[in-house]
Order: structure tokens, then sequence, then C-alpha cells
């Protein structure tokens, strides 16, 4: 994904169907709880929550768990929608180059664009049983994500999220991404 401004792009299946997009620049409530975090979302995109549940509350609790934790470390709030292997996956946008100075450990391929963004994605099964399906950024799951850092003694924790309620994984995810990033960010020369 390219842009000036990577916040104002909607990924390709959001432009599909905008309301499933989340536009959640304005919605100051971080809350888990899914009944809060829909509150503070525009009128369409609180409607098809509504109406398509679970997908749409999963998508509300994916943005209620992780909007916060990703704007702090620079990224977009999430940018959401259906995969096409019925999945609802979480976007989360940032500039390449801020990725890469503010986190030089990240195993993240360099663009010669200066405007290229990298994208970190969550993606949830949303059937009647939603799970955490993956986590990846730039195309490298978490658990490599992990090692890459150094930081191995956060395997099990990553490898063990599809296996957990949602709500849970989403919290245990939440803490792993701050872990994770901040070891990267440790790895800036002094």
């Amino acid at each position: 994904m390219m842009g000036d401004d990577a916040r104002d792009l909607p990924s390709e299946v959001a432009r599909e169907d905008p309301a499933l997009l989340r536009p959640n620049r304005d919605a100051a409530d971080t809350s888990p709880d899914p009944e809060k975090a829909t509150s503070a979302m525009p009128g369409l995109a609180r409607q098809a929550v509504g109406a398509m549940s679970p997908p749409a509350d999963v998508g509300a609790l994916v943005c209620a768990a992780l909007n916060e934790v990703m704007e702090g470390i620079g990224f977009a709030p999430a940018q959401l929608g259906p995969d096409p292997d019925g999945l609802v996956s979480a976007i989360f946008c940032t500039g390449n180059n801020a990725l890469l100075a503010a986190y030089p450990g990240l195993p993240v391929p360099v663009y010669p664009d200066a405007r290229a963004c990298s994208d970190f994605t969550v993606a949830i099964g949303a059937g009647r049983d939603a799970r955490l399906v993956e986590a990846r950024l730039e195309g490298e799951d978490l658990e490599r994500l992990v090692v890459a850092v150094g930081r191995d003694d956060l395997l099990p924790a990553a490898s063990a999220l599809d296996q957990m309620l949602l709500e849970d994984a989403l919290s245990d995810l939440a803490v792993l991404i701050g872990e994770v990033f901040a070891t990267a960010a440790a790895a800036r020369c002094p």
C-alpha cells in the first residue's frame, strides 16, 4: 500500500463495501467492551456491526484491543474488511521509512519509494467460534517476528494465540506486539 497519508487509503475490500471499513480516526474509545467500541463508530459502520454479527463484532473487538497499541507504535488505526477466505482482516499501516527508523531490529524490507507503507495484518476466523488466525508484519508471521528480534522466550505465547478464546488472544497479542516492538526499538544504534 502506498500513499502520502496511508490513513486515507482504504483497502481494496473496503472500497468494494465501505460499510465494513471502520473509520476510527476520531474514535476516542479503545476499551475492550465491544458495545463501547461500536458506539464510537459513525452511523453506517455502527449499523454494519449490528447487522453483521459476528464478523463486524469481531472487527470491533480487534480495533478495541489493538488500535491503541498500534497507534502508540506509529501505525494508523485498523482498516477492516472481509478476507477472500471468509476471515475478517484488520490492517494497520505505517510509513516504511518511519517504521525502519524507529524499529531497526524488525525484519522489514526497505522499499525504494519513500512513500511506501508497511502493514501489520491481523486475520480472524469470524465463524461461531471466532479465533485469531494470523498476525503478520509485511508477510512475517508473529512467531518469526519474535525470533527475528531475539525474543525466543515469547515463542510459546505467540504460538498459542490461535488456540485461545478471541478476547484472550487479542489481549495477549497486544502484549506480544508491545514486547516485539520494544525489543526492535532497542536495536537502534546509540
